[in-house]
């Protein structure tokens, strides 16, 4: 129990601070909070077991405590909720146990002799939870206000909210969990300006802008996986063609329709389509794309679809690239460096690779990473390509190479 108390406060703090904690802070934090909770709980259902008469009826109750927690947390609360209020709410309800459990244990009767200091304990206690209590509230009040929109679904919880720019320009942006996946200007004259990651100095900006087939003036296919707030549309000119791959029908509310909230896909010059669905799925049904720019940022608020960095994820996007194609994948990510996963890609499909890394954010394009991939150096020939990629790594690295079958996160973790 006095680890749960103090785990939940802790947690608190882990939550308001947000992502500038380090990952194994906060892995640990939430781990032995959720152990020190699962302990508490399951130790009241040991101490309240009934004469073994009554187990069938003891553990047909406990089975359908599970059923229902499945039901509430899988069904009920995505509906109810707005936000990930389970977390808040449990940790709440394991603290409230555990002062009740100190409670009943101080008024037994072997406990009434010296009793004060246990109404001390117990008095503190309360006020403890009632302050976590008050922190988790504000911390869920927070998560909500000032944004247009949230919409919660099966991927996340969704939110639009409006700032200005350093330079008073208002602008939308879109955030799921605590990244931010693009903003748009809302002056007209702004709007089709690509933003954040996607700026023109950034490693997709220079990969579709020095295209070959840019460079020469002819069309080209450009296959987008993850959509966002649509920034990359921006990179369209007459003739081209676009084709979005996103998996979150929410996401595409926000682009789609009537009056959408971010306008890159409305204003977007060239033909657009959009495949809902897994992308990996899509691509694999699809008959060869021929694209010329195949950009990968479907990496949602710093986790990792592995499935997308695999060698057989990489075997299929070469079906798609026409022969001058480039593959360009977002590696950006606070957690995890994915240069050596991308690379042992690269390496085992007899591919070309240009890292592009911006390191200082400004008021239009953030800092990010990107790497582009290609079957001929040629491709990734242009001088401006080159004046803004990394040197290569020192000869002789070992680099990991995923499959379907394998992956390891602990490889890459930057703790």
């Amino acid at each position: 129990m006095p680890i749960l108390l103090v785990g939940a406060g802790v947690t608190v703090a882990v939550l308001r601070i947000g992502i500038w904690v380090p990952m194994l802070v906060q892995l640990a934090v939430h781990l032995v909070t959720l152990f020190a909770a699962c302990m508490v709980c399951h130790g009241e259902v040991v101490r309240h077991k009934p004469d073994s008469r009554h187990l069938t009826g003891f553990y047909l109750w406990v089975s359908a405590g599970g059923a229902a927690g499945g039901a509430f947390t899988g069904v009920l609360a995505p509906a109810v909720f707005p936000d990930l209020w389970e977390l808040p709410l449990a940790l709440v309800a394991a603290c409230v146990l555990a002062v009740g459990i100190a409670a009943r244990t101080a008024l037994a009767p072997s406990g009434l002799t010296g009793n004060a200091w246990r109404r001390l304990a117990r008095l503190t206690m309360i006020v403890y939870v009632l302050g976590v209590t008050g922190a988790l509230a504000l911390h869920m009040q927070i998560e909500l206000h000032g944004y247009v929109r949230v919409e919660r679904g099966f991927f996340g919880v969704l939110r639009v909210d409006e700032d200005a720019s350093p330079e008073g320009k208002l602008r939308r942006r879109l955030k799921h969990g605590r990244i931010i996946h693009g903003f748009q200007f809302v002056d007209p004259e702004l709007a089709r300006v690509p933003t954040t990651y996607y700026g023109s100095t950034s490693g997709v900006g220079l990969g579709i802008a020095h295209h070959p087939r840019r460079l020469a003036g002819q069309p080209m296919k450009l296959g987008f996986v993850g959509l966002g707030a649509g920034t990359l549309a921006a990179y369209a000119v007459p003739g081209d063609s676009v084709r979005f791959y996103e998996i979150n029908p929410d996401v595409v509310a926000l682009s789609t329709g009537p009056a959408p909230i971010f306008t890159y896909v409305r204003d977007c010059l060239g033909k657009v389509e959009i495949a809902l669905g897994d992308a990996r799925i899509n691509l694999e049904r699809e008959a060869p794309q021929g694209f010329d720019v195949l950009v990968l940022d479907a990496f949602s608020s710093d986790s990792i679809p592995a499935h997308l960095l695999t060698l057989e994820a990489g075997r299929l996007y070469l079906r798609h690239l026409g022969e001058d194609g480039i593959l360009a994948i977002h590696i950006s990510n606070r957690h995890l460096d994915l240069d050596p996963v991308v690379r042992g890609l690269a390496n085992a499909l007899g591919l070309v690779v240009a890292r592009i890394d911006i390191d200082v954010s400004a008021d239009v394009v953030w800092r990010s990473d990107w790497m582009l991939l290609a079957r001929k150096a040629s491709v990734l020939a242009a001088p401006e390509i080159q004046r803004a990629a990394s040197a290569p790594p020192a000869a002789g690295p070992v680099y990991p190479l995923w499959t379907d079958t394998y992956s390891n996160l602990l490889h890459i973790f930057r703790g």
